[in-house]
């Protein structure tokens, strides 16, 4: 998979925008305002920096692997840049980033003044740009309190009511005036036409001017509540996930089990609500570190915080959310008098020390590495707690112990004993698998996404078998099944080679087996045929008795099919 350097150009496509791939800045975790980070959606993401004429925090983005690609100066042309506002001036800025060679703690100081209480996020989605002017915001504003003063005195209302909207009016918000744009103090080393032909703007990288508020986008609601509950209890489930005890082969036993996984693979963030987990007793989990009050079953919201939290509340940054419309609704239907609904798309906590998520240290210790934690020397990310609490491959096969284990007062670190072993970029798929249900590729369409979904199904089977996860091998196994034809020999080789020296017996691997021994047979003679593959591939064929019988019986099943039935008959009755 493609691996981007901390602080390198890229390009960031988002699915569903309209807009072109735009000129970005691939960060760290390290680099946004702290109040960004409280905006982390479901799943495995990155922030990125999209570039523009002003930088801000409302430029952030969190984008998935599938959304980032290498940057080409020569992406856009002329008539995208003048159709999409903005994107010209980008391509001026990722132009003298290339020549002013900037790193990542340029872009640490560029944010670094921006860790308001509030971050608001600007949308990608195609709108009226007149939303954004702030005198045509202001004339709307205004005309939304005239009728609503109308409204109030047309119609009556009690009391209480008319002192509400009285306080509604007054305390409306007036935007102040943008202020000008500030000019770029990077120095030039010259003045050049850029590569793609379009005149160069003079650039404001660093102008850091406040930004008129702006729509926020609606975040994904949190899937926990914001009491601290020991463990999550739950009702079980038709879609729970089988232990690898079930799948593997038993002697004497049925091996025509049937396939939950489908190749739709819908999100595993339905799986976020709080259900019990079959526990045999209390000694089974790691104690709870302070927990400061009990909580029942009957207490515990799916999403968001409970008005009555005192514990977890932190005093500073938030979050603001617009209301769904769903809650807009509950509320002009309920009784006016009802205290106000807490809004529940708020995370006032760090991410670092929140309980809804897991840190996971991956790979082996380095030195000197930028993207590691400084104190572990390896590469952390953080899943989403209610991804990784009910996987059965994150016990212990013997004792039945979670390798989730608690850390400090209120988070949790994933300690298996094989994450050592994982390269960083595997481990990637792994995070997007138990956050999405999918990684990488989701529909490959032309023969280089094919070819590198096909490569990255065989760094995820490596995690997957250290791991034990039998969910992500069935996965792999379906996606293989639907990429093909794969347009890769080479690699279908290594991963046969792979699979058949493994130690593990579940039905995933016969059935990867049956899939890549019956392409080698396909394309038997074309491997004989290639002066550069011949070799290797019969010395492999040797040292995989296994495999040299799966590809020789395909072969002659395949070579008894071309008979013509003449011939078949003779050789049935001899």
């Amino acid at each position: 998979m493609t691996s981007f350097i901390p602080g390198s150009l890229i390009l960031y496509h988002q699915p569903g925008s309209g807009l072109p791939p735009w000129p970005s800045i691939y960060c760290t975790d390290d680099v946004p305002p702290k109040a960004f980070l409280r905006t982390r959606p479901l799943g495995y993401v990155t922030p990125i920096l999209k570039l523009a004429g002003v930088l801000d925090a409302s430029q952030l983005r969190w984008a998935t692997t599938t959304d980032l690609h290498e940057f080409d100066p020569h992406a856009a042309d002329k008539d995208t840049m003048q159709s999409n506002p903005g994107l010209a001036d980008a391509y001026t800025v990722a132009l003298e980033v290339l020549e002013s060679d900037l790193d990542l703690d340029h872009w640490k100081a560029v944010l670094g003044g921006q860790d308001h209480d509030t971050i608001v996020i600007d949308s990608d989605e195609e709108d009226d740009d007149s939303d954004n002017d702030p005198e045509m915001r202001l004339a709307l504003t205004r005309s939304l309190v005239d009728f609503h003063s109308q409204k109030v005195s047309l119609t009556p209302k009690p009391e209480f009511e008319t002192e509400r909207s009285n306080i509604l009016h007054d305390s409306v918000f007036w935007p102040p005036e943008r202020p000008g744009l500030l000019s770029s103090p990077i120095p030039r080393r010259k003045q050049t036409l850029p590569p793609h032909g379009h005149a160069q703007i003079p650039s404001r990288l660093l102008a850091t001017t406040p930004s008129p508020p702006r729509r926020v986008r609606p975040l994904a609601p949190s899937p926990w509540s914001s009491k601290r509950p020991g463990f999550p209890l739950s009702t079980p489930s038709d879609d729970g996930l089988l232990s690898p005890s079930h799948k593997r082969k038993l002697n004497g036993g049925d091996r025509s089990s049937v396939r939950t996984d489908s190749y739709g693979f819908p999100s595993q963030s339905s799986n976020c609500t709080l259900s019990p987990m079959p526990l045999t007793s209390d000694d089974d989990l790691p104690p709870i570190p302070r927990q400061k009050k009990p909580t029942s079953a009957s207490e515990l919201k799916p999403f968001g915080r409970t008005p009555e939290i005192s514990g977890m509340h932190r005093k500073g940054s938030t979050v603001k959310q617009r209301p769904s419309t769903s809650a807009s609704q509950s509320r002009k239907g309920s009784n006016t008098s009802a205290a106000p609904l807490p809004n529940e798309d708020v995370i006032e906590e760090s991410l670092e020390e929140s309980s809804q998520f897991v840190q996971v240290f991956v790979g082996p210790k380095v030195e000197g590495d930028p993207e590691a934690d400084p104190e572990r020397k390896q590469h952390r990310f953080q899943l989403m707690k209610c991804h990784v609490w009910e996987r059965p491959y994150f016990r212990n096969a013997v004792s039945a112990h979670s390798y989730l284990t608690p850390i400090g007062e209120n988070t949790w670190e994933l300690e298996h004993p094989r994450l050592s072993d994982i390269l960083p970029d595997d481990f990637k798929l792994v995070a997007e698998f138990l956050s999405d249900g999918d990684f990488g590729h989701r529909l490959p369409q032309d023969e280089e996404q094919v070819a590198e979904t096909f490569a990255q199904c065989i760094s995820a089977w490596e995690s997957a078998e250290l791991l034990s996860m039998d969910d992500l091998l069935d996965h792999i196994v379906e996606k293989t099944r639907k990429t093909q034809p794969w347009w890769d020999m080479v690699n279908v080789m290594v991963f046969a080679c792979s699979v058949y020296q493994s130690e593990m017996s579940l039905q995933a691997h016969d059935e990867m087996k049956a899939l890549l021994s019956e392409y080698i047979a396909d394309f038997f003679y074309v491997y004989i045929g290639d002066d550069h593959l011949s070799g290797h591939f019969l010395a492999r064929l040797q040292q995989l008795p296994e495999l040299e019988r799966d590809v020789f019986e395909k072969k002659a099943a395949q070579s008894n099919q071309r008979l013509p039935p003449r011939e078949e008959a003779v050789l049935q009755n001899e």
